[in-house]
């Protein structure tokens, strides 16, 4: 009974597990941008709607609905920029 009493015990304790090699300065700072560089320009309007909007796969999309979606929710999710 004690030798079952000493085994869950030590079932319970964590198992450490030798680490792998650690990162160096260049594959940390690789990963921090690879993470959080997710960005996009916007050129046209980008409503915030609750449904999903309709485009086509060349990029065509219907304007004045997308113009309808942006007049009902009253703020864009995304402002048109000028390219230079």
């Amino acid at each position: 009974m004690r030798s079952f009493a000493i085994v869950a015990v030590m079932s319970l304790l964590p198992v450490s597990a030798p680490a792998g090699p650690k990162l160096t300065n260049d594959e940390r700072i690789e990963l921090v941008r690879g993470l959080t560089a997710e960005y996009a320009t916007v050129k046209v309007l980008l409503p915030r709607s609750r449904k999903a909007l309709d485009f086509e796969s060349s990029g065509n999309y219907d304007k004045s609905a997308w113009a309808a979606v942006a007049r009902e929710s009253g703020r864009p999710r995304g402002r048109a920029t000028w390219c230079r």
